[in-house]
């Protein structure tokens, strides 16, 4: 079987996974050539007490009543597990943060690359949030913080930094002592520090 790529992206209530939930999910499936095969999106019924912050709502525009007919969380990962086979590359802005999420419910892909970790390679002195790579390299993300508009674009990086050399970079986070992981995705092989990256002494 050729590979294929699973592009997520998840809005939460909040950044901290064990006492936190989506509220939205978002998973575009692409063929080896990044030509799209299927797409699953859905609002997420809303079970945490503390429900949602107003910071939250205004960030990524979602509402109480939105999730109202949302599906179970764990449902909308059931769904998400079984667009992974065994040749599926699955690909996150910053999988340390869906990552974690997908590891509540279990999943744990084998193989991934995280896009932020890919801009960090790229532009060391850059700034490697989506907004900010996609503005930077002619990307359109409109609607940011929406969990569809988000993977869309996240595609776009990825297929931006394939097209760049990266494609070994696969399993790879980068991290800075003053922002401490606070997930480790299952499966990474490798971490870069991005004081290597932007004083020169580690290059790709």
């Amino acid at each position: 079987m050729t590979k294929n790529f699973l592009v997520l992206d998840f809005e939460t209530t909040g950044l901290d996974h064990t006492i936190e939930q989506v509220t939205e999910i978002a998973a575009i499936k692409y063929d080896e050539q990044l030509n799209e095969i299927e797409a699953y999106h859905s609002y997420v019924n809303l079970h945490v007490e503390h429900g949602l912050s107003d910071f939250i709502k205004k960030l990524t525009g979602i509402t109480e009543a939105m999730l109202a007919t949302g599906v179970p969380e764990k449902d909308a990962m059931a769904k998400l597990a079984k667009m992974i086979d065994p040749q599926t590359i699955v690909v996150a802005q910053y999988a340390p943060f869906d990552f974690a999420y997908l590891s509540n419910h279990g999943i744990y892909p084998e193989v991934y690359f995280c896009t932020k970790t890919l801009t960090n390679l790229y532009e060391p002195k850059e700034k490697s949030g989506l907004s900010d790579t996609c503005k930077r390299n002619g990307i359109v993300l409109e609607n940011a913080h929406t969990a569809m508009a988000d993977a869309r674009a996240t595609k776009e990086v990825l297929q931006l930094r394939l097209s760049q050399g990266l494609k070994n970079y696969n399993n790879t986070i980068t991290i800075q002592a003053d922002r401490p992981l606070k997930f480790l995705p299952q499966n990474t092989k490798q971490l870069i520090d991005m004081k290597a990256l932007k004083d020169g002494s580690y290059t790709i």
